[in-house]
């Protein structure tokens, strides 16, 4: 083990070092920062939520280590922007990166590769911190790939997965009672406690032996039982978030399609093969498909429950009269099940922020439990919800500090899933079809940042120590309190240390937190080479659509989306969204 980390233990955690005070006071280690034999700039974000916390560590660092390394750490806002002092002769060594500006940054050879680091590590274990936030930097410049064992630009440092804040205060007004049960517990809860709860993120049960003896029932005789641990249906959100509709207060929302498509196994971004170049598909009507039964489609092989490529939809689409493929459509147990469309889902979400006056569709209205985005531009999305407006948020974890401090004690507040495709019986019970559940998958989308070494840095394996340093796991348990988000080191977020952690600005519902940290998945900006081809559609989207002054039908027939598959004729990478 190298002689740095003899005094201190590590972290893999977020890069938000607030070092404020280092700016404004003066230096303690002056003398230390003279005799250094090698001068670390470290530039990283800001958070005052994590200031003296982070602090610490930095400085216990600067004070322990033997190998003559002195950081100095200069606060960022974003990681935006930074391009022309990377490029420049004397470069930040040691700099924070998110995912969706890395790519750029490693396209013009501003980022240090690092995998030579991680294979002579002893102290880094990719094993150990979740997989799809270390193929998030990973990236070929030349090929224009991303994921799989491209070069590592950089080592997440965090985990911001998106789920839904929720107001438990409005939930006791409305008689909302609460559990937190896994899904793949109920039955033992149900066993040992005598009750009868189904696999339902809302429901609405009508016998009292059904539930818990504590629970409240509502005015009409039922008793109504939201479960923050299961993911709610498209209708069950629908029906949650509609009894908090009044005048200028509104029940749920969400800015991003991502769960609504995701869920189903669409996207909004979809390489053609027969015309070689992408194509902008939210408007797409074939069916996605899940598979109930392991099967073999167009060459390609699927176990149960899991959804059909593009390719693969399209060709049974195009072959659903061929007997081959009519047999796994037809009959009473299909081995491939028909789910909503990319276009459906995409129908769902629009509707949510509509009013129910307004034509999403020539044939169907909005459900107005959402602001319009109008609204919120003039509110802020997190005001609605810390004023009491607005009872259930879609947003990721890294609000929870501030909007925690914003509420104050006016209400009380915790987080679940997002919504997730699901099918039920008439009795509640969930549809399987095969022995498989007709559910979609689990889909949010996170951001991820990390720490990346700058090209034309003169101090690469003091700046890699320091990066080791901020990813081993033992500091990474220190910095739990310092509300950066899921440990990036799986093993510590899964211990009950962070788990059990209590604090009035984080939520108590962290098991849904590390859920999501795992399936969570990069939004559409990160998809390829960069973000040029989403601004044409998402503008006119989140502006006339969203507002209802246009249907979904005549924003897929506007100029922004032959303008977008105009602009995409360009790239050739092929998406990544893992």
């Amino acid at each position: 083990m190298s002689k740095i980390f003899r005094k201190f233990g590590l972290i893999a955690f977020s890069a938000m070092l607030a070092l404020s005070c280092l700016a404004g006071c003066s230096d303690p280690d002056a003398e230390l920062k003279k005799n250094a034999e090698y001068n670390l700039a470290f530039w990283t974000a800001v958070s005052p939520a994590s200031d003296k916390v982070l602090k610490d560590i930095i400085d216990t660092f600067n004070r322990t280590n033997e190998d003559g390394i002195y950081v100095t750490a200069t606060p960022r806002a974003d990681s935006s922007g930074i391009g022309m002092q990377l490029a420049g002769s004397n470069p930040p060594d040691v700099v924070y990166t998110e995912d969706r500006y890395f790519k750029g940054y490693a396209l013009d050879r501003y980022l240090e590769p690092l995998d030579k680091y991680v294979e002579k590590s002893e102290l880094v274990d990719l094993s150990d911190i979740w997989q799809s936030t270390v193929e998030r930097f990973r990236f070929d410049p030349d090929t224009g790939y991303s994921g799989g064992d491209n070069t590592l630009y950089a080592l997440p440092l965090d985990n911001d997965p998106t789920v839904i804040y929720y107001n438990k205060t409005q939930f006791a007004e409305k008689k909302i009672n609460i559990i937190s049960v896994a899904e793949e517990e109920i039955d033992v809860y149900n066993e040992t406690n005598g009750t009868s709860y189904l696999p339902h993120g809302f429901y609405e049960y009508a016998d009292s032996s059904a539930v818990d003896g504590n629970l409240t029932q509502n005015n009409d005789g039922k008793y109504y039982v939201f479960n923050n641990r299961i993911p709610m249906n498209w209708e069950e959100l629908r029906t949650l978030a509609g009894m908090f509709v009044t005048g200028d207060t509104y029940g749920f929302m969400n800015e991003w399609w991502f769960s609504y498509g995701w869920s189903v196994g669409g996207d909004c971004l979809e390489w053609v093969e027969d015309e070689d170049q992408y194509k902008f598909s939210l408007g797409e009507k074939t069916a996605n498909y899940l598979v109930t039964e392991a099967v073999t489609v167009n060459g390609h092989d699927y176990a149960a429950r899991e959804l059909l490529s593009y390719d693969d939809k399209h060709f049974v689409e195009k072959n659903a009269n061929k007997s081959e493929v009519a047999e796994l459509l037809a009959g009473v147990q299909p081995k491939l099940y028909a789910l909503p469309s990319i276009y459906d889902a995409f129908v769902e979400f629009c509707r949510l922020s509509q009013k129910t006056s307004k034509n999403v569709t020539d044939t169907q209205k909005g459900y107005g439990i959402s602001p319009t985005p109008t609204q919120v531009n003039q509110i802020g999305k997190e005001r609605y919800f810390t004023s009491g407006q607005l009872t259930m948020l879609c947003h990721g974890l890294s609000a929870a500090y501030n909007m925690s401090r914003a509420i104050g004690s006016k209400f009380e507040w915790d987080v679940a899933p997002l919504y997730q495709y699901r099918e039920y019986n008439d009795d509640g019970t969930l549809k399987k079809v095969n022995g498989t559940p007709v559910t979609g998958k689990k889909a949010a989308h996170n951001v991820v940042r990390g720490y990346a070494i700058a090209a034309k840095s003169k101090q690469k394996d003091a700046a890699w120590k320091l990066i080791e340093y901020m990813a081993s796991k033992e500091v990474q348990e220190k910095l739990i309190p310092a509300y950066l988000g899921v440990p990036a080191r799986k093993s510590v977020a899964q211990s009950s240390a962070y788990l059990n952690w209590t604090d009035r600005y984080v939520p108590n519902n962290k098991a849904v937190l590390v859920e999501a940290a795992d399936y969570c998945t990069v939004g559409d900006w990160s998809y390829i080479e960069d973000g040029e081809w989403i601004n044409p559609w998402a503008d006119v989207l989140n502006s006339d659509v969203r507002n209802g002054d246009m249907t979904l039908n005549e924003f897929l027939r506007h100029p922004c989306i032959a303008q977008t598959n105009n602009t995409l004729k360009k790239y050739t990478a092929r998406k990544y969204n893992g």
